[in-house]
Protein backbone atom coordinates (compact mmCIF):
# COMPACT_ATOMS: atom_id res chain seq x y z
CA UNK A 1 0.00 0.00 0.00
CA UNK A 2 1.37 3.42 -0.94
CA UNK A 3 2.11 5.80 1.91
CA UNK A 4 -0.60 8.41 2.41
CA UNK A 5 -0.60 11.52 4.56
CA UNK A 6 -3.27 13.86 5.82
CA UNK A 7 -3.43 17.49 6.84
CA UNK A 8 -6.06 18.94 9.14
CA UNK A 9 -8.18 21.73 7.70
CA UNK A 10 -7.39 23.94 10.67
CA UNK A 11 -3.72 23.80 9.64
CA UNK A 12 -4.27 24.85 6.02
CA UNK A 13 -3.91 28.56 6.75
CA UNK A 14 -0.59 28.01 8.53
CA UNK A 15 0.52 25.67 5.75
CA UNK A 16 -0.19 28.34 3.13
CA UNK A 17 1.72 30.90 5.21
CA UNK A 18 4.78 28.64 5.24
CA UNK A 19 4.47 28.02 1.50
CA UNK A 20 4.41 31.78 0.83
CA UNK A 21 7.73 32.14 2.64
CA UNK A 22 9.41 29.83 0.11
CA UNK A 23 7.32 30.05 -3.05
CA UNK A 24 5.09 32.37 -5.00
CA UNK A 25 1.65 30.96 -4.17
CA UNK A 26 -1.36 31.14 -6.47
CA UNK A 27 -4.64 30.07 -4.90
CA UNK A 28 -8.43 30.57 -5.16
CA UNK A 29 -9.67 33.81 -3.63
CA UNK A 30 -13.28 34.97 -3.43
CA UNK A 31 -14.02 38.44 -4.79
CA UNK A 32 -17.57 39.81 -5.03
CA UNK A 33 -19.06 36.35 -4.66
CA UNK A 34 -16.91 34.81 -7.40
CA UNK A 35 -13.75 32.73 -7.13
CA UNK A 36 -10.56 33.56 -9.01
CA UNK A 37 -7.02 32.25 -8.86
CA UNK A 38 -4.56 34.99 -7.96
CA UNK A 39 -1.06 35.44 -6.61
CA UNK A 40 -1.50 35.66 -2.85
CA UNK A 41 -0.50 38.88 -1.19
CA UNK A 42 0.21 39.36 2.49
CA UNK A 43 -3.44 39.88 3.45
CA UNK A 44 -5.21 37.60 0.97
CA UNK A 45 -7.35 34.79 2.37
CA UNK A 46 -7.92 31.71 0.25
CA UNK A 47 -11.26 29.98 -0.14
CA UNK A 48 -11.70 26.24 -0.51
CA UNK A 49 -15.49 26.31 -0.38
CA UNK A 50 -16.09 26.40 -4.12
CA UNK A 51 -16.76 24.06 -7.03
CA UNK A 52 -14.52 25.77 -9.59
CA UNK A 53 -13.02 29.13 -10.42
CA UNK A 54 -14.61 31.52 -12.90
CA UNK A 55 -11.45 31.65 -15.00
CA UNK A 56 -9.14 28.64 -15.28
CA UNK A 57 -5.56 28.93 -14.01
CA UNK A 58 -4.46 28.52 -17.63
CA UNK A 59 -3.79 32.28 -17.58
CA UNK A 60 -0.71 31.68 -15.41
CA UNK A 61 0.83 29.59 -18.18
CA UNK A 62 -0.56 31.36 -21.24
CA UNK A 63 -1.06 35.00 -20.20
CA UNK A 64 -3.81 36.99 -21.87
CA UNK A 65 -1.09 39.30 -23.20
CA UNK A 66 2.67 38.85 -23.05
CA UNK A 67 5.75 40.36 -24.61
CA UNK A 68 7.79 37.76 -26.47
CA UNK A 69 10.76 40.00 -27.19
CA UNK A 70 11.87 43.58 -27.88
CA UNK A 71 13.83 44.73 -30.90
CA UNK A 72 15.77 47.83 -31.92
CA UNK A 73 17.50 48.96 -35.09
CA UNK A 74 21.13 49.87 -34.41
CA UNK A 75 23.43 50.86 -37.27
CA UNK A 76 21.35 49.07 -39.90
CA UNK A 77 21.25 45.92 -37.76
CA UNK A 78 18.39 44.55 -35.68
CA UNK A 79 19.13 43.75 -32.03
CA UNK A 80 16.67 41.39 -30.33
CA UNK A 81 16.20 41.27 -26.56
CA UNK A 82 14.38 38.24 -25.21
CA UNK A 83 12.64 38.35 -21.85
CA UNK A 84 12.50 34.55 -21.50
CA UNK A 85 14.98 34.60 -18.62
CA UNK A 86 12.70 36.97 -16.67
CA UNK A 87 9.67 34.66 -16.84
CA UNK A 88 8.70 32.85 -13.65
CA UNK A 89 12.04 33.47 -11.94
CA UNK A 90 10.73 32.28 -8.57
CA UNK A 91 9.39 28.75 -8.16
CA UNK A 92 5.65 28.89 -7.60
CA UNK A 93 2.76 26.77 -6.38
CA UNK A 94 -0.81 26.66 -7.63
CA UNK A 95 -2.85 25.48 -4.67
CA UNK A 96 -6.41 24.19 -5.00
CA UNK A 97 -6.47 23.51 -8.73
CA UNK A 98 -9.28 21.14 -9.75
CA UNK A 99 -8.77 17.83 -11.62
CA UNK A 100 -10.40 19.16 -14.80
CA UNK A 101 -7.95 22.06 -14.93
CA UNK A 102 -4.98 19.76 -14.25
CA UNK A 103 -6.08 17.59 -17.18
CA UNK A 104 -6.50 20.73 -19.28
CA UNK A 105 -2.83 21.54 -18.67
CA UNK A 106 -1.88 18.03 -19.78
CA UNK A 107 -3.77 18.71 -23.01
CA UNK A 108 -2.00 22.05 -23.46
CA UNK A 109 1.33 20.28 -22.91
CA UNK A 110 0.65 18.27 -26.08
CA UNK A 111 -0.10 21.42 -28.04
CA UNK A 112 2.85 23.40 -26.67
CA UNK A 113 5.39 20.75 -27.71
CA UNK A 114 3.86 19.93 -31.09
CA UNK A 115 6.00 20.97 -34.10
CA UNK A 116 7.72 23.83 -32.27
CA UNK A 117 8.14 23.87 -28.51
CA UNK A 118 6.61 26.87 -26.76
CA UNK A 119 9.52 27.78 -24.50
CA UNK A 120 7.54 30.54 -22.77
CA UNK A 121 4.82 28.09 -21.77
CA UNK A 122 7.22 25.40 -20.57
CA UNK A 123 9.35 27.88 -18.60
CA UNK A 124 6.26 28.58 -16.50
CA UNK A 125 5.12 24.96 -16.50
CA UNK A 126 8.45 23.54 -15.34
CA UNK A 127 8.73 26.08 -12.53
CA UNK A 128 5.25 25.42 -11.12
CA UNK A 129 4.17 22.92 -8.47
CA UNK A 130 0.53 21.83 -8.69
CA UNK A 131 -1.38 21.00 -5.52
CA UNK A 132 -4.77 19.72 -6.65
CA UNK A 133 -7.94 19.20 -4.63
CA UNK A 134 -10.27 16.51 -5.90
CA UNK A 135 -13.95 17.36 -6.29
CA UNK A 136 -16.38 15.93 -3.78
CA UNK A 137 -19.22 18.31 -4.71
CA UNK A 138 -19.29 19.03 -8.46
CA UNK A 139 -21.59 21.75 -9.76
CA UNK A 140 -24.71 21.14 -11.83
CA UNK A 141 -22.83 22.13 -15.00
CA UNK A 142 -19.91 19.73 -14.47
CA UNK A 143 -19.63 16.65 -16.66
CA UNK A 144 -15.97 15.73 -16.20
CA UNK A 145 -16.84 12.05 -15.75
CA UNK A 146 -17.69 11.97 -19.46
CA UNK A 147 -14.06 12.65 -20.36
CA UNK A 148 -12.50 10.92 -17.34
CA UNK A 149 -11.01 14.25 -16.24
CA UNK A 150 -12.57 14.23 -12.77
CA UNK A 151 -13.79 14.29 -10.09
CA UNK A 152 -10.77 12.16 -9.09
CA UNK A 153 -7.21 12.62 -10.32
CA UNK A 154 -4.49 10.06 -10.96
CA UNK A 155 -1.73 12.11 -12.56
CA UNK A 156 -0.70 15.60 -13.59
CA UNK A 157 -0.40 17.17 -10.13
CA UNK A 158 2.47 16.97 -7.66
CA UNK A 159 0.20 16.65 -4.64
CA UNK A 160 -3.43 15.50 -4.67
CA UNK A 161 -5.72 16.37 -1.76
CA UNK A 162 -9.09 14.76 -1.05
CA UNK A 163 -11.61 16.19 1.42
CA UNK A 164 -12.36 13.58 4.12
CA UNK A 165 -14.22 15.80 6.60
CA UNK A 166 -12.05 17.68 9.07
CA UNK A 167 -8.89 16.80 7.10
CA UNK A 168 -7.54 16.30 3.60
CA UNK A 169 -6.04 13.00 2.52
CA UNK A 170 -2.76 13.78 0.74
CA UNK A 171 -1.12 11.74 -2.00
CA UNK A 172 2.29 12.76 -3.40
CA UNK A 173 2.78 11.93 -7.07
CA UNK A 174 6.20 13.45 -7.79
CA UNK A 175 9.51 14.31 -6.16
CA UNK A 176 8.31 17.90 -5.87
CA UNK A 177 5.22 16.66 -4.07
CA UNK A 178 7.26 14.54 -1.67
CA UNK A 179 9.37 17.59 -0.89
CA UNK A 180 6.23 19.47 0.19
CA UNK A 181 5.33 16.58 2.52
CA UNK A 182 8.39 17.47 4.60
CA UNK A 183 6.42 20.37 6.07
CA UNK A 184 5.48 19.74 9.71
CA UNK A 185 1.71 19.88 9.14
CA UNK A 186 1.39 16.40 7.61
CA UNK A 187 0.70 13.25 9.59
CA UNK A 188 0.26 9.61 8.65
CA UNK A 189 -3.12 8.61 7.25
CA UNK A 190 -4.76 5.25 7.88
CA UNK A 191 -6.93 2.85 5.93
CA UNK A 192 -10.09 4.47 7.28
CA UNK A 193 -9.08 7.82 5.78
CA UNK A 194 -8.55 6.20 2.38
CA UNK A 195 -11.94 4.49 2.49
CA UNK A 196 -13.64 7.79 3.30
CA UNK A 197 -11.85 9.47 0.39
CA UNK A 198 -12.80 6.68 -2.03
CA UNK A 199 -16.45 6.86 -0.98
CA UNK A 200 -16.66 10.65 -1.28
CA UNK A 201 -15.15 10.61 -4.76
CA UNK A 202 -17.41 7.76 -5.83
CA UNK A 203 -20.46 9.67 -4.59
CA UNK A 204 -19.28 12.78 -6.46
CA UNK A 205 -19.39 11.16 -9.91
CA UNK A 206 -21.39 13.51 -12.09
CA UNK A 207 -23.42 13.05 -15.25
CA UNK A 208 -21.68 10.98 -17.88
CA UNK A 209 -22.13 10.33 -21.58
CA UNK A 210 -20.48 7.31 -23.16
CA UNK A 211 -19.24 6.79 -26.73
CA UNK A 212 -18.96 10.48 -27.53
CA UNK A 213 -16.58 10.15 -30.49
CA UNK A 214 -17.53 10.52 -34.12
CA UNK A 215 -18.74 13.20 -36.47
CA UNK A 216 -21.65 15.38 -35.35
CA UNK A 217 -23.98 16.26 -38.18
CA UNK A 218 -23.61 19.92 -39.27
CA UNK A 219 -27.38 20.43 -39.10
CA UNK A 220 -27.30 19.48 -35.41
CA UNK A 221 -24.58 22.03 -34.70
CA UNK A 222 -26.41 24.67 -36.74
CA UNK A 223 -29.41 24.06 -34.50
CA UNK A 224 -27.32 25.28 -31.55
CA UNK A 225 -25.29 27.90 -33.41
CA UNK A 226 -28.41 29.93 -34.20
CA UNK A 227 -28.44 31.00 -30.55
CA UNK A 228 -24.76 32.00 -30.59
CA UNK A 229 -24.14 35.75 -30.11
CA UNK A 230 -20.46 35.54 -31.15
CA UNK A 231 -19.31 37.00 -27.84
CA UNK A 232 -16.34 34.57 -27.68
CA UNK A 233 -16.71 34.05 -23.92
CA UNK A 234 -16.77 30.26 -24.40
CA UNK A 235 -13.25 30.34 -25.83
CA UNK A 236 -11.77 32.86 -23.42
CA UNK A 237 -12.83 30.94 -20.30
CA UNK A 238 -12.09 27.48 -21.71
CA UNK A 239 -9.10 25.81 -19.97
CA UNK A 240 -7.99 24.08 -23.19
CA UNK A 241 -8.42 26.87 -25.76
CA UNK A 242 -5.09 28.23 -26.93
CA UNK A 243 -5.78 30.36 -30.03
CA UNK A 244 -3.58 33.44 -30.15
CA UNK A 245 -2.56 36.36 -32.31
CA UNK A 246 0.88 37.95 -32.66
CA UNK A 247 1.25 41.72 -33.03
CA UNK A 248 4.38 43.78 -33.69
CA UNK A 249 4.29 47.27 -32.17
CA UNK A 250 6.84 49.70 -33.56
CA UNK A 251 8.06 53.04 -32.20
CA UNK A 252 9.10 55.18 -35.16
CA UNK A 253 10.84 57.74 -32.94
CA UNK A 254 13.61 55.46 -31.68
CA UNK A 255 13.38 52.59 -34.19
CA UNK A 256 12.39 50.07 -31.54
CA UNK A 257 9.47 47.77 -30.99
CA UNK A 258 8.10 44.67 -29.36
CA UNK A 259 6.36 41.48 -30.38
CA UNK A 260 3.22 40.73 -28.39
CA UNK A 261 1.31 37.47 -28.13
CA UNK A 262 -2.31 37.79 -27.01
CA UNK A 263 -5.36 35.59 -26.75
CA UNK A 264 -7.57 35.26 -29.79
CA UNK A 265 -10.73 33.30 -30.54
CA UNK A 266 -11.59 30.92 -33.36
CA UNK A 267 -15.14 32.28 -33.00
CA UNK A 268 -13.96 35.68 -34.22
CA UNK A 269 -14.79 36.53 -37.87
CA UNK A 270 -11.23 37.77 -38.38
CA UNK A 271 -9.50 34.67 -37.02
CA UNK A 272 -9.49 32.71 -40.30
CA UNK A 273 -9.47 35.71 -42.66
CA UNK A 274 -6.62 35.56 -45.18
CA UNK A 275 -5.05 37.82 -47.79
CA UNK A 276 -7.49 39.10 -50.38
CA UNK A 277 -10.23 39.10 -47.72
CA UNK A 278 -10.76 35.38 -48.27
CA UNK A 279 -12.40 33.73 -45.27
CA UNK A 280 -13.21 29.98 -45.25
CA UNK A 281 -15.27 30.46 -42.08
CA UNK A 282 -17.11 33.63 -42.93
CA UNK A 283 -20.25 33.01 -40.88
CA UNK A 284 -20.83 32.03 -37.28
CA UNK A 285 -22.30 28.62 -38.18
CA UNK A 286 -19.02 27.53 -39.79
CA UNK A 287 -17.02 28.88 -36.85
CA UNK A 288 -19.28 27.16 -34.35
CA UNK A 289 -19.03 23.83 -36.20
CA UNK A 290 -15.24 24.16 -36.35
CA UNK A 291 -14.99 24.84 -32.60
CA UNK A 292 -17.10 21.86 -31.56
CA UNK A 293 -15.41 19.52 -34.03
CA UNK A 294 -12.01 20.68 -32.81
CA UNK A 295 -12.94 19.77 -29.24
CA UNK A 296 -14.52 16.41 -30.00
CA UNK A 297 -12.82 15.18 -33.19
CA UNK A 298 -9.69 17.01 -34.37
CA UNK A 299 -7.96 17.07 -30.97
CA UNK A 300 -8.63 13.38 -30.49
CA UNK A 301 -7.31 12.53 -33.95
CA UNK A 302 -4.07 14.41 -33.26
CA UNK A 303 -3.41 13.75 -29.57
CA UNK A 304 -5.75 10.87 -28.64
CA UNK A 305 -7.46 13.05 -26.07
CA UNK A 306 -10.62 15.14 -26.29
CA UNK A 307 -10.30 18.92 -26.21
CA UNK A 308 -13.00 19.29 -23.56
CA UNK A 309 -12.58 18.45 -19.87
CA UNK A 310 -16.21 18.93 -18.85
CA UNK A 311 -15.62 21.87 -16.50
CA UNK A 312 -18.90 23.52 -17.56
CA UNK A 313 -17.50 27.05 -17.72
CA UNK A 314 -18.70 27.62 -21.30
CA UNK A 315 -22.25 26.75 -20.24
CA UNK A 316 -22.13 29.02 -17.20
CA UNK A 317 -20.76 31.99 -19.15
CA UNK A 318 -22.75 31.65 -22.38
CA UNK A 319 -25.46 34.36 -22.43
CA UNK A 320 -27.56 32.07 -24.64
CA UNK A 321 -27.10 29.03 -22.42
CA UNK A 322 -25.44 26.87 -25.10
CA UNK A 323 -24.12 23.73 -23.42
CA UNK A 324 -21.43 21.36 -24.70
CA UNK A 325 -23.08 18.63 -22.65
CA UNK A 326 -26.43 19.31 -24.33
CA UNK A 327 -24.80 19.27 -27.78
CA UNK A 328 -23.24 15.85 -27.18
CA UNK A 329 -26.43 14.46 -25.66
CA UNK A 330 -28.60 15.80 -28.49
CA UNK A 331 -26.21 14.42 -31.12
CA UNK A 332 -26.31 10.96 -29.57
CA UNK A 333 -30.09 11.07 -29.44
CA UNK A 334 -30.20 11.87 -33.16
CA UNK A 335 -27.87 8.95 -33.90
CA UNK A 336 -30.21 6.53 -32.14
CA UNK A 337 -33.22 7.85 -34.04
Amino acid sequence: MKEMKRIRKKDIEKFIYELKRRYEVIAPVEENGKVFFKILGENDDITLNYTNSCIPPKEFFIPEREQLFRFREINDNIAIYSNLSDICERERIIFGIRPCDVNALLILDNVAKDCFEDTYYFKRRDNTILIAIECTEPSDECFCSTFNTGPSLDKGADLILTDIGDSYLVNAKTKKGNKILNFKFFEDADEKDEKIADRRIRDAKNVEIKNIGGQIKPEILKHFSRRCLSCYSCTYICPTCYCFDVVDKFNIFDNSGERIRCWDSCMSPSFSRMAGNVNPRDDKHKRFINRINHKLIYMYERYKVFGCVGCGRCTINCPSGISMFAIIKYAQKQKRE
